[in-house]
Protein backbone atom coordinates (compact mmCIF):
# COMPACT_ATOMS: atom_id res chain seq x y z
CA UNK A 1 0.00 0.00 0.00
CA UNK A 2 1.51 3.17 -0.74
CA UNK A 3 0.33 6.32 1.30
CA UNK A 4 0.88 10.23 0.55
CA UNK A 5 0.58 12.92 2.99
CA UNK A 6 1.34 16.77 3.59
CA UNK A 7 0.35 19.62 5.40
CA UNK A 8 -1.19 22.74 3.75
CA UNK A 9 -0.07 26.13 5.18
CA UNK A 10 0.18 27.87 2.43
CA UNK A 11 -3.56 30.23 2.40
CA UNK A 12 -2.65 32.94 3.87
CA UNK A 13 0.38 33.74 2.15
CA UNK A 14 -1.10 32.89 -1.38
CA UNK A 15 -4.55 35.11 -0.42
CA UNK A 16 -2.13 37.95 1.04
CA UNK A 17 -0.23 38.25 -2.30
CA UNK A 18 -3.48 38.71 -3.84
CA UNK A 19 -4.34 41.64 -1.32
CA UNK A 20 -0.73 43.56 -2.49
CA UNK A 21 -2.36 43.23 -6.44
CA UNK A 22 -5.72 44.23 -5.58
CA UNK A 23 -7.32 41.41 -7.09
CA UNK A 24 -10.62 40.93 -6.50
CA UNK A 25 -11.43 38.23 -3.87
CA UNK A 26 -14.15 35.76 -4.46
CA UNK A 27 -16.00 33.43 -1.91
CA UNK A 28 -13.86 31.04 -1.53
CA UNK A 29 -10.83 33.19 -0.65
CA UNK A 30 -12.87 35.17 2.01
CA UNK A 31 -13.45 31.50 3.24
CA UNK A 32 -9.57 30.40 3.77
CA UNK A 33 -9.07 33.98 4.70
CA UNK A 34 -11.31 33.53 7.50
CA UNK A 35 -9.48 29.71 7.94
CA UNK A 36 -6.33 31.63 8.20
CA UNK A 37 -7.40 33.86 10.41
CA UNK A 38 -8.76 31.21 12.65
CA UNK A 39 -5.21 29.59 13.03
CA UNK A 40 -6.02 25.90 11.37
CA UNK A 41 -4.22 24.20 8.98
CA UNK A 42 -5.20 20.67 6.99
CA UNK A 43 -3.31 17.42 6.79
CA UNK A 44 -4.09 15.53 3.92
CA UNK A 45 -2.98 11.46 3.86
CA UNK A 46 -4.03 9.38 0.70
CA UNK A 47 -3.41 5.32 0.10
CA UNK A 48 -4.05 3.25 -2.53
CA UNK A 49 -6.50 0.80 -2.39
CA UNK A 50 -5.87 -1.64 -5.33
CA UNK A 51 -2.99 -3.74 -6.60
CA UNK A 52 -2.31 -1.48 -9.30
CA UNK A 53 -1.42 1.77 -7.01
CA UNK A 54 -4.67 3.60 -9.28
CA UNK A 55 -7.35 3.85 -7.36
CA UNK A 56 -7.03 6.13 -4.43
CA UNK A 57 -8.66 7.27 -1.22
CA UNK A 58 -8.37 10.47 1.14
CA UNK A 59 -8.35 11.96 4.73
CA UNK A 60 -8.53 15.59 5.22
CA UNK A 61 -8.28 16.41 8.60
CA UNK A 62 -8.12 20.25 10.23
CA UNK A 63 -5.56 20.90 13.14
CA UNK A 64 -4.51 23.86 14.70
CA UNK A 65 -1.42 25.58 13.15
CA UNK A 66 2.07 25.99 14.86
CA UNK A 67 2.86 21.95 14.84
CA UNK A 68 6.09 22.43 12.89
CA UNK A 69 4.30 20.59 9.80
CA UNK A 70 3.14 17.30 11.69
CA UNK A 71 0.53 16.02 11.15
CA UNK A 72 -1.26 15.62 14.61
CA UNK A 73 -4.18 12.64 13.16
CA UNK A 74 -2.02 10.92 11.31
CA UNK A 75 -3.18 8.08 13.50
CA UNK A 76 -7.22 7.99 12.69
CA UNK A 77 -6.04 8.49 9.21
CA UNK A 78 -4.57 5.87 8.62
CA UNK A 79 -6.81 3.39 10.53
CA UNK A 80 -9.78 5.04 8.08
CA UNK A 81 -7.23 4.22 5.08
CA UNK A 82 -6.35 0.49 5.55
CA UNK A 83 -10.45 0.37 6.56
CA UNK A 84 -10.88 1.69 3.38
CA UNK A 85 -8.65 -0.91 2.02
CA UNK A 86 -9.41 -4.32 3.35
CA UNK A 87 -13.23 -3.04 2.08
CA UNK A 88 -11.54 -2.71 -1.38
CA UNK A 89 -9.46 -5.94 -1.09
CA UNK A 90 -12.67 -7.96 0.31
CA UNK A 91 -14.96 -6.94 -2.84
CA UNK A 92 -13.12 -8.34 -5.22
CA UNK A 93 -14.40 -11.48 -6.74
CA UNK A 94 -13.30 -14.68 -7.12
CA UNK A 95 -11.55 -15.97 -10.38
CA UNK A 96 -14.51 -16.72 -12.84
CA UNK A 97 -17.19 -14.59 -10.60
CA UNK A 98 -17.68 -11.26 -13.13
CA UNK A 99 -16.80 -7.61 -12.76
CA UNK A 100 -15.57 -5.99 -9.52
CA UNK A 101 -17.67 -3.12 -8.67
CA UNK A 102 -15.84 -0.21 -7.62
CA UNK A 103 -16.22 1.66 -4.23
CA UNK A 104 -15.56 4.64 -5.90
CA UNK A 105 -13.94 7.71 -4.98
CA UNK A 106 -14.36 10.28 -1.99
CA UNK A 107 -13.19 10.91 1.56
CA UNK A 108 -12.50 7.66 3.51
CA UNK A 109 -14.38 7.26 6.70
CA UNK A 110 -12.61 8.33 10.34
CA UNK A 111 -11.82 6.06 12.40
CA UNK A 112 -10.83 2.00 12.79
CA UNK A 113 -13.26 -0.63 12.66
CA UNK A 114 -15.11 -2.08 15.90
CA UNK A 115 -13.39 -5.71 15.47
CA UNK A 116 -10.17 -6.15 14.05
CA UNK A 117 -9.45 -7.10 10.58
CA UNK A 118 -8.35 -9.96 9.44
CA UNK A 119 -4.35 -9.72 8.22
CA UNK A 120 -5.64 -11.00 4.72
CA UNK A 121 -7.02 -8.56 3.37
CA UNK A 122 -4.44 -5.57 5.04
CA UNK A 123 -1.69 -4.61 3.32
CA UNK A 124 1.72 -6.44 4.06
CA UNK A 125 3.91 -3.42 3.20
CA UNK A 126 3.16 0.27 3.68
CA UNK A 127 5.25 2.83 1.64
CA UNK A 128 4.88 6.36 3.02
CA UNK A 129 5.70 9.10 0.95
CA UNK A 130 5.65 12.52 3.45
CA UNK A 131 5.73 16.11 1.77
CA UNK A 132 7.31 19.15 3.51
CA UNK A 133 9.45 17.79 5.87
CA UNK A 134 13.00 19.95 6.62
CA UNK A 135 15.97 17.68 7.65
CA UNK A 136 15.72 19.38 10.85
CA UNK A 137 12.20 18.02 10.75
CA UNK A 138 13.36 13.89 10.80
CA UNK A 139 12.96 13.01 13.90
CA UNK A 140 10.13 14.41 14.97
CA UNK A 141 8.25 12.53 12.13
CA UNK A 142 10.13 10.04 12.95
CA UNK A 143 8.96 9.78 16.25
CA UNK A 144 4.88 11.17 15.90
CA UNK A 145 4.05 9.89 12.83
CA UNK A 146 5.73 6.71 12.38
CA UNK A 147 4.68 5.90 15.78
CA UNK A 148 0.89 6.96 14.95
CA UNK A 149 1.43 4.91 11.36
CA UNK A 150 2.48 2.16 13.30
CA UNK A 151 -0.45 2.18 16.17
CA UNK A 152 -3.23 2.53 13.45
CA UNK A 153 -1.86 -0.66 12.24
CA UNK A 154 -2.58 -2.31 15.43
CA UNK A 155 -6.11 -0.49 15.54
CA UNK A 156 -7.33 -1.62 12.36
CA UNK A 157 -5.88 -5.31 12.61
CA UNK A 158 -5.47 -5.97 16.15
CA UNK A 159 -1.71 -6.37 17.91
CA UNK A 160 -0.36 -8.99 15.60
CA UNK A 161 -0.86 -6.62 12.42
CA UNK A 162 2.85 -5.06 12.19
CA UNK A 163 3.39 -4.59 8.56
CA UNK A 164 6.91 -3.22 7.47
CA UNK A 165 6.81 0.27 6.92
CA UNK A 166 8.72 2.13 4.69
CA UNK A 167 8.93 6.35 5.57
CA UNK A 168 10.16 8.46 2.40
CA UNK A 169 10.63 12.42 2.73
CA UNK A 170 10.60 13.98 -0.38
CA UNK A 171 12.10 17.53 -0.43
CA UNK A 172 11.87 19.77 -3.55
CA UNK A 173 13.23 22.83 -1.98
CA UNK A 174 16.85 22.43 -2.42
CA UNK A 175 19.61 23.50 -5.15
CA UNK A 176 20.72 20.42 -6.76
CA UNK A 177 20.18 19.43 -10.67
CA UNK A 178 20.69 16.71 -13.05
CA UNK A 179 21.91 17.80 -16.63
CA UNK A 180 22.56 14.46 -18.81
CA UNK A 181 26.19 13.68 -19.64
CA UNK A 182 25.48 13.40 -23.54
CA UNK A 183 22.94 14.94 -25.90
CA UNK A 184 22.23 11.90 -27.51
CA UNK A 185 19.26 10.30 -28.58
CA UNK A 186 18.39 7.84 -26.09
CA UNK A 187 20.64 9.31 -23.58
CA UNK A 188 18.79 13.05 -22.87
CA UNK A 189 15.05 14.10 -23.41
CA UNK A 190 14.18 15.90 -25.94
CA UNK A 191 13.63 19.01 -23.66
CA UNK A 192 17.86 18.82 -22.83
CA UNK A 193 16.52 16.91 -19.67
CA UNK A 194 17.86 14.05 -18.09
CA UNK A 195 15.40 11.16 -18.67
CA UNK A 196 12.44 9.98 -16.75
CA UNK A 197 13.25 7.75 -14.17
CA UNK A 198 16.90 8.50 -13.57
CA UNK A 199 18.19 8.34 -10.44
CA UNK A 200 21.39 9.48 -8.70
CA UNK A 201 22.44 7.69 -5.31
CA UNK A 202 26.10 8.50 -5.53
CA UNK A 203 28.10 11.93 -5.47
CA UNK A 204 25.73 14.07 -4.75
CA UNK A 205 24.03 12.71 -1.83
CA UNK A 206 24.45 12.51 1.68
CA UNK A 207 27.15 9.81 2.49
CA UNK A 208 26.20 9.40 6.46
CA UNK A 209 22.05 9.18 5.39
CA UNK A 210 19.83 7.29 3.01
CA UNK A 211 19.07 9.56 0.04
CA UNK A 212 18.98 9.90 -3.64
CA UNK A 213 17.62 12.10 -6.62
CA UNK A 214 14.77 10.90 -8.88
CA UNK A 215 13.61 12.32 -11.96
CA UNK A 216 10.40 10.78 -12.20
CA UNK A 217 9.03 12.71 -15.36
CA UNK A 218 9.63 14.18 -18.25
CA UNK A 219 10.18 18.13 -18.40
CA UNK A 220 8.22 20.63 -20.64
CA UNK A 221 10.53 23.91 -20.16
CA UNK A 222 13.53 24.17 -18.46
CA UNK A 223 15.56 22.52 -15.63
CA UNK A 224 13.77 19.88 -14.15
CA UNK A 225 14.55 20.01 -10.60
CA UNK A 226 14.82 16.45 -9.63
CA UNK A 227 13.45 15.33 -6.02
CA UNK A 228 15.41 14.28 -3.09
CA UNK A 229 14.15 11.49 -1.33
CA UNK A 230 15.77 10.29 1.81
CA UNK A 231 14.22 7.17 3.69
CA UNK A 232 13.95 8.06 7.36
CA UNK A 233 13.06 4.18 7.82
CA UNK A 234 12.74 1.09 6.43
Amino acid sequence: MVLGADVSRGAAAALGGMGQQQQPQQQGDTEAEAEAAAGLEFAAVIGSVDSHLVDYRQVVSAQVSGNRDVILGMRDSVAALLTQYAAAQAAQPKAGAGARVGAGAGTASSGPPPVPLPAAVLPEVLLVYRDGVSDSMFDTVLAVEHSAIKQACRDVGGPGYAPAVTLVVVQKRHNTRLFPASDKEGQAHRSGNVLPGTLVDQFVVDGAAFDFFLNSHAGIQGTNKAPRCSVVIH
